[in-house]
């Protein structure tokens, strides 16, 4: 084999490889990221799609206020349903337990399914303007959640379980029709804001006024 038919023969065999490559990249580009889920949260997908009525778009990037689902590690980790107009959440909406930040502000829901507990990752839940009439108690198992925004709801009254969720920074119970909160919002030791206004709250109870003296910034 001459130096010429050496070089052709290597640069024939580098050209195979890029070809590879390249096929394998465009096989990765073109897989359905939802496809690559578990069979829980597959379902879990397909449920909320069901009840949207219209496939959820996958986002490229986790921080974006855009309608859709980000997805990393083969896990679902935000969810954007911002103003679609849902009614209802799927039971199956809990073996979601690798989510992190769940928009459903401006909605029409009602209430949420007991499953909502599940979300073990949860740190930041906006269900703003929607119109809530309770939470269900098993809300007080987010361990991780950060940041809860109720503004908005028809909320006459909120879980004592609340109290038990120590990672909770930001508490958003605005405009409802709360007459009363509950005393366990003083075990909230992450605490750093409570807002309360436009409610119907005559009193507070005497451990959530000592909030304030703890560094908490109330609205009430």
């Amino acid at each position: 084999m001459t130096k010429n038919d050496k070089e052709e023969s290597k640069d024939s065999r580098k050209q195979k490889k890029m070809t590879k490559a390249t096929s394998k990249e465009a096989e990765k580009e073109e897989s359905d990221p939802l496809e690559e889920l578990s069979e829980q949260e597959a379902k879990a997908m397909k449920d909320l799609e069901r009840k949207l009525g219209k496939s959820i778009p996958v986002l490229e990037e986790f921080n974006t206020d855009t309608f859709g689902v980000f997805i990393e590690d083969n896990k679902v980790k935000r969810i954007n349903m911002m103003g679609k107009g849902l009614k209802t959440l799927p039971e199956s909406i809990g073996n979601l337990s690798s989510l992190k930040i769940l928009d459903l502000g401006s909605n029409n829901l009602r209430d949420l399914p007991d499953s909502i507990g599940n979300l073990s990752s949860l740190e930041e839940f906006n269900l703003s303007t929607n119109t809530l009439e309770y939470i269900p108690r098993t809300i007080g198992n987010l361990s991780s959640l950060k940041q809860l925004d109720l503004e908005s709801n028809d909320l006459k009254s909120i879980p004592e379980s609340l109290g038990y969720l120590n990672s909770l920074r930001e508490l958003n119970l605005e405009g409802n029709y709360l007459e009363e909160v509950p005393e366990s919002l003083e075990n909230l030791t992450s605490l750093r804001k409570l807002n309360l206004e436009h409610n119907d709250i005559e009193e507070l109870p005497e451990p959530v006024e000592d909030l304030e003296s703890k560094g908490v910034r109330v609205k009430k």
